[in-house]
């Protein structure tokens, strides 16, 4: 496999990564941080991109979980612990979801309306697009018996515009799992692949954007 190819597959394990990173800051904090929070919608909504980085607007809002992902490969902590669990459960969903045709067809004619909202309000993350994305992720993906159970404060929690960013965030995490099983990652690959995968994510965090 050609080290670009690798590479985009360390920018696909980053938006998992990232979203389980996202998720897990809104339920403990109540706030996560802005420029990935784009990143990750901007992936949700972007159906068609010329190459992969862009399909988080850049590297530059991938930078939280390209460095989950270093921090998995480097140390054993509890909070990687969380993450990688997080990580876990969006494989496992999306597994269900991709035997789920007419729910595919669904979430991607939901969101070339929410295109248009966002459109409309000239903004990707505001507060009508967030709450139209966690609604299709309630009314989808929600329905699976399999949940995602996610921990945190339950102060923020049972905030309705938090648990609009969380649902919206989980959906960024199918989003990105899907991208990397289009570009053929699979389980095995975090035990084939760790080095080429770890040394593409510590070359996209050490060089920034064009």
């Amino acid at each position: 496999m050609s080290q670009a190819s690798i590479s985009d597959q360390a920018l696909a394990l980053a938006g998992i990564a990232q979203a389980a990173t996202l998720a897990s800051q809104l339920a403990r904090e109540g706030v996560a941080d802005s420029k990935a929070m784009a990143g990750t919608v901007h992936s949700i909504l972007m159906l068609d991109a010329p190459d992969t980085e862009s399909i988080f607007i850049d590297r530059s809002h991938l930078r939280p979980g390209l460095q989950a992902v270093r921090d998995a490969f480097e140390r054993d902590t509890a909070t990687n612990a969380e993450i990688l669990r997080y990580c876990a459960s969006l494989l496992h969903l999306q597994r269900q979801l991709a035997k789920n045709n007419p729910m595919l067809d669904t979430i991607r004619r939901r969101i070339l309306q929410i295109q248009k909202q966002a459109d409309m309000h000239g903004s990707e993350t505001s507060t009508q697009v967030i709450s139209s994305i966690a609604a299709l992720y309630a009314d989808t993906l929600s329905t699976f018996k399999f949940r995602i159970q996610i921990n945190g404060n339950p102060q923020h929690l049972q905030q309705e515009n938090v648990a609009n960013q969380i649902r919206t965030v989980l959906l960024g995490g199918i989003r990105s799992v899907m991208l990397w099983r289009q570009l053929g990652g699979s389980r095995l690959d975090f035990v084939f692949k760790r080095k080429p995968i770890y040394n593409a994510t510590i070359a996209l965090l050490e060089n920034p954007p064009l």
